[in-house]
């Protein structure tokens, strides 16, 4: 999962985050741990790859030593059910944007627009009522059709991962949310490959509109695309947990929402989005699974 700032903004790198500076340079960050206060660093300008993660390091210790890190395999022995509870709702989702962007940024395909004043936004019971309005929408894939996933359901990977971010409508922007625990919300989409049943209507145009950026940087304006064609109706039940971002500065400051159920996707549409060229000849854009250590993922069933 990526979150788009400002030019200049280097997020935080924890969610408990005390301060931080900003800028196109090294960014010293105080973060709060169980048994003490480290200083933890964010270097700007160091390019990364999906085929040495390890080396995200450099870019933020926190993607090597943090300690809620995405994504993680969701598994039933770690799960709190929370039946009966309202989890999710999507707001304005069908509201048509002022102006929308698809964009190849070498690391995924991904469409970023601006609204009006009724933007598309998440609540529920996941949130704790907060309003989140939404930044981009941005999928990960890799070349097989089982392990094409960031996440994991009982250790099975799919075809391929949406991932509609949002951040916390109390603050400004998507710059000062991920300087605050509760500042970014991402629901995840996983895609699995169905050749007989109708792919899902909203990834159907996206891989369409991907094949207007397959070169790095490549960005073409969308005339309109309705959001909510990518939501499955009626919602199934979500889980839920406290993690990161999956590509670097690998910030600790996400609440994942994740379908439980896979939507399909086509052998057609899997191709189409494998023909978009990465950066660094990355075949792929997946973050390995990261241990889910003492959280509690939530199944939220409704």
């Amino acid at each position: 999962m990526w979150l788009i700032c400002g030019r200049n903004c280097r997020p935080g790198s924890h969610p408990r985050a005390a301060g931080a500076l900003s800028g196109t340079g090294c960014a010293s960050i105080f973060i709060s741990a169980p048994a003490a206060i480290r200083l933890l660093e964010v270097r700007a300008g160091i390019s990364w790859n999906f085929h040495d993660v390890k080396e995200w390091t450099n870019i933020s210790i926190t993607c090597s030593l943090g300690q809620n890190q995405s994504p993680v395999n969701l598994q039933s022995h770690v799960i709190g059910d929370n039946h009966g509870k309202k989890a999710l709702e999507f707001l304005n989702y069908g509201k048509g944007a002022q102006q929308l962007e698809i964009r190849n940024t070498g690391h995924t395909v991904q469409l970023s627009g601006t609204w009006g004043r009724r933007k598309p936004s998440i609540r529920g019971a996941i949130f704790s009522r907060e309003i989140y309005t939404i930044s981009n929408v941005h999928l990960h894939w890799s070349t097989a059709d089982n392990n094409g996933t960031e996440h994991a359901i009982e250790g099975r990977k799919y075809a391929a991962e949406l991932h509609l971010v949002h951040f916390n409508e109390k603050y400004q922007n998507v710059s000062e949310a991920s300087l605050h625990p509760d500042g970014i919300a991402v629901v995840g989409i996983l895609y699995r490959v169905n050749d007989n049943v109708s792919p899902n209507p909203g990834m159907a145009q996206f891989a369409a509109l991907a094949q207007q950026v397959l070169s790095v940087n490549a960005s073409v304006r969308v005339a309109t695309f309705n959001l909510a064609s990518f939501i499955l109706q009626p919602l199934p039940p979500v889980y839920s947990y406290y993690g990161s971002l999956t590509t670097p500065p690998c910030t600790e400051n996400v609440r994942w929402a994740i379908l439980s159920e896979p939507q399909p996707i086509s052998s057609t549409i899997i191709r189409l989005l494998r023909n978009v060229i990465l950066s660094d000849g990355d075949t792929h854009n997946i973050r390995p699974l990261q241990p889910i250590n003492n959280r509690l993922i939530e199944f939220y069933s409704h």
